[in-house]
């Protein structure tokens, strides 16, 4: 059996998917080169091996050459010492300084569009997938890296939030997932051309109305086509990159300079490090002629799924993995209907992200920590964990008493090197350890809700999953925090990694609504706010019982801190369920940032 690189990808209907969309390049275009090849393409179809022998050395003496490659090395050493190694390794490449080949005649142009291109591909997958594919062919953007007009416009399409596509799609549960954007690699990423991909993740009744499901996208793209380019928001994606840049922790080192030689083939020097990443420049016009060549006259659609209502006939096979598939006209009504479509009610542009922080000032800890430190001889801005334990372990613990805000606790057997229980009560206990090792500007913030109510069935167990899923502000990852929502048989643990706390605007985990199917009755949680006393009610499908969990769920972690008392958490009704009710653990680890230092 054939066992190499290309056996590993033939299973795989992303590169199915992407050889089939090559091929719909006219005659002769690079793009419908076959680039992994197999047994077929470099001995079945090769009548003389003398060619195949002449033809690789011609291809290695025409371009293999030093002055047509790039390279990085990382290690630790001193940089004079790398130097030498660099030279001695490669410095015998030889540099014919040839040209490299000419690709202008390639270059995108709309009108060299094939119609196959613009057709509609429904496609047998090898896997359990029921998606569709939208891909529009426009012109080269690596030069435009310093505004990255492709980069807005997948921010938006992929947003997730109120009044984003994937909303509407979800509450008419037709998607369950949205992935838009170039990958910025090779493939749809070249000096001739730049592929822009929508990939919509379908549940069935997607799958059966398809046609509404695209009538939305167009629709989404029509009002941002209508209101033009916001510079609040591309500034708002500029912030985020450039605080996810400067706190990103260390990368693997061979992905590292992977990536590094890469960027020096299309940046300058300046921008080896950051032109992938950063933000220069806001470009309005150049956003808008991206916008411009989404039209649906010129849209590729694929649909990937062995779940269609109606069987399809498969009547083609492309050559290299053998895919099935059937090719039809976009119908000319549909069409009309896209080109004419209005924005949606329900469409409108991201709100204000109040995540979105650039104060990064670390605070010194509370006084009482301070103070513990000189009792016990410590110097915080000097010592190691370790040696903070040594001293610690063998002193007596204190009986300290914390007063942040509102909040004023008892701590019993208080110690710097561990977290201290600062609140309990029936509802909740609340731990806190400042950070004295890295002094980064994070705070940890772990929430752990403990019900019995997933063991009930494993449909209330999927149901608790989508609680996990959906809790919390869609906007808080979009703003460089992270999230990761464990949801386990007795519990749901939300761990928010968040670095950067903004003076100017309170923190706040939102709680969504969803509403899973009108006729069964919810599980209401309760969410009390921060400025104002308001209940949001999270309506999750379940059949037989209503559960409160306590109103900490939407309070913002700066907040949670002066207010966590049994005066700020009102009476809450439990609904016991199989014996069981709700507890709330949380734990929080900070370096003391902007005002949630407490």
């Amino acid at each position: 059996m054939e066992f190499n690189k290309f056996s590993l990808a033939f299973p795989s209907d992303s590169n199915r998917k992407d050889q089939l969309l090559s091929s719909l390049f006219p005659e002769g275009h690079p793009m419908r080169t076959f680039t992994w090849g197999n047994l077929r393409s470099l001995r079945d179809n090769i009548n003389d091996d003398e060619k195949l022998y002449q033809a690789a050395h011609e291809f290695r003496r025409r371009h293999y050459s030093a002055h047509r490659m790039t390279v990085a090395v990382q290690a630790r050493m001193e940089l004079s010492a790398l130097e030498q190694y660099v030279v001695n390794t490669f410095g015998r490449i030889p540099n014919n300084k040839l040209p490299s080949d000419d690709f202008t005649p390639y270059a995108f142009q709309l009108d060299k569009i094939t119609p196959e291109f613009k057709s509609m591909y429904f496609i047998k997958p090898v896997s359990d997938v029921t998606e569709v594919h939208l891909t529009w062919c426009m012109r080269s953007l690596i030069s435009e890296y310093e505004s990255k007009p492709h980069q807005y416009i997948s921010y938006l399409l992929g947003h997730e939030g109120k009044g984003s596509l994937l909303s509407y799609l979800r509450k008419k549960v037709w998607a369950l997932d949205i992935y838009t954007g170039t990958s910025e690699n090779g493939y749809d990423y070249t000096t001739m051309h730049s592929l822009f991909p929508i990939q919509i993740v379908l549940t069935q009744d997607g799958l059966d109305n398809i046609e509404e499901v695209l009538e939305a996208i167009f629709s989404y793209i029509s009002m941002l086509k209508q209101l033009g380019p916001s510079e609040r928001i591309y500034e708002e994606i500029k912030t985020i990159e450039e605080t996810s840049f400067r706190f990103e922790e260390e990368t693997q080192p061979s992905d590292y300079v992977e990536s590094l030689v890469e960027n020096m083939r299309f940046y300058p020097p300046e921008h080896y490090i950051t032109g992938d990443r950063l933000y220069y420049k806001y470009d309005p016009k150049g956003i808008s002629e991206l916008l411009d060549c989404m039209r649906p006259e010129l849209v590729n659609i694929m649909v990937l799924s062995n779940k269609h209502s109606d069987p399809v006939e498969y009547d083609a096979k492309e050559q290299w993995f053998g895919t099935e598939y059937r090719r039809q006209e976009i119908p000319e009504n549909w069409l009309q209907r896209w080109m004419k479509v209005e924005p949606y009610p329900d469409f409108h542009l991201p709100e204000k992200n109040i995540y979105i922080t650039t104060n990064f000032d670390l605070i010194p800890p509370a006084q009482e920590y301070l103070d513990e430190a000189d009792r016990l001889g410590i110097d915080l801005s000097n010592s190691t964990v370790k040696d903070i334990h040594k001293k610690v372990a063998g002193s007596t613990h204190e009986t300290k008493v914390l007063k942040r805000g509102d909040l004023i606790a008892t701590v019993n057997n208080f110690r710097l090197d561990q977290p201290n229980l600062i609140r309990k009560n029936r509802h909740m206990e609340l731990w806190y350890k400042p950070d004295f090792k890295f002094r980064f500007p994070t705070a940890l913030l772990y929430f752990y809700f403990i019900t019995p109510l997933s063991l009930k069935s494993p449909r209330d167990s999927a149901l608790f999953f989508i609680i996990s899923i959906e809790i919390i502000s869609k906007d808080i990852d979009g703003a460089s925090h992270t999230y990761p929502v464990i949801s386990s048989v007795q519990s749901l643990q939300l761990q928010q990694t968040q670095q950067q706390v903004n003076t100017q605007q309170p923190q706040q985990l939102q709680v969504q609504t969803i509403q899973i199917h009108p006729q069964h009755q919810p599980i209401q949680i309760h969410a009390v706010g921060v400025q104002q006393v308001q209940q949001q009610q999270l309506h999750v499908a379940t059949s037989s019982c209503q559960t409160m969990l306590p109103n900490i769920l939407q309070v913002p972690p700066t907040y949670v801190r002066h207010r966590v008392d049994e005066e700020f958490i009102p009476e809450c009704k439990t609904v016991k369920h199989g014996g069981g009710s709700v507890m709330v653990c949380g734990c929080m680890s900070t370096s003391g940032i902007g005002s949630g230092r407490e």
